[in-house]
């Protein structure tokens, strides 16, 4: 009997915590009501909040966002990556720090970031999890555009990188296709778009001719959540001993304790 109210217990909390997720159902077809359900996963899962009152449907998202999401997923949290020290302000010794990783992982300067901002702190906590090259701009210079809304395929390459070595760049190592773009070639071989398998008809669609489109938030954390229970092989820097692994392997957010949240830097 005891094991049967705990059990109750723990239904009905969790219940209430994904009806406090309130997204409409109503009018939406087979594949936007999926679209919803898995976006509820991760708000439940503090991967992000409030997505109704930050985006309607067919809104597109930032890049800002984007990598928000996907470094909460690799950092095992909320914070700034661990050497910046939770920084307030000009902290020379994190700036130091940080100035030397750069030039030993030859990292770029960004030009349209300021040291000792948030957006600094942010963008390289980023490359240091490599989540981020930097694109270079009509300028010639290398920018972290953080505002600017994402493409499809700068969304495929964000999710993808989850499932590599933070300092290795898989297009320069792993073997796709090469008639496509790597990572929406990979993201179509690992079954996270594109799938062909009937058990799988409300796989994302995504057409090529799409890419450098602007993709929408719900597109973006539909397919994120999809990615999270991808299995892939994960290849050592040696490429020796492979074995399967998910990308939420990073996370350390714990699903049972629902109505818990963490200190939120980066948002």
């Amino acid at each position: 009997m005891r094991k049967l109210m705990l059990i109750l217990v723990f239904n009905i909390v969790l219940q209430v915590s994904i009806d406090a997720v309130a997204f409409d159902y109503v009018g939406r077809n087979e594949y936007e009501r999926e679209m919803i359900s898995c976006i509820k996963q991760l708000e439940i899962m503090d991967i992000v909040r409030n997505v109704e009152k930050r985006w309607d449907f067919d809104d597109p998202i930032i890049r800002r966002d984007v990598f928000k999401m996907a470094f909460i997923l690799k950092n095992n949290g909320r914070d700034y990556l661990y050497w910046t020290d939770k920084p307030d302000g000009m902290d020379a010794g994190v700036i130091a720090t940080i100035e030397d990783m750069k030039k030993r992982r030859n990292i770029p300067d960004f030009a349209d970031i300021e040291i000792g901002s948030d957006d600094y702190y942010f963008a390289y906590s980023l490359t240091g999890l490599g989540l981020l090259y930097g694109d270079v701009s009509s300028v010639g210079k290398t920018v972290v555009d953080f505002d600017r809304n994402a493409t499809y395929y700068e969304a495929l390459a964000v999710i993808c990188r989850l499932f590599f070595e933070w300092s290795w760049k898989p297009e320069y190592s792993y073997s796709t296709s090469f008639e496509e773009p790597f990572y929406y070639s990979f993201s179509k071989n690992i079954g996270m778009i594109n799938s062909t398998n009937p058990l799988d008809s409300l796989c994302p669609q995504i057409e090529i001719s799409q890419l450098d489109m602007p993709i929408t938030a719900y597109e973006f954390m539909y397919i994120l959540n999809r990615a999270m229970y991808i299995p892939t092989t994960y290849l050592t820097y040696t490429y020796q001993n492979p074995s399967v692994r998910y990308i939420d392997f990073y996370t350390k957010i714990d699903r049972l304790e629902v109505g818990e949240r963490y200190e939120d830097i980066v948002d």
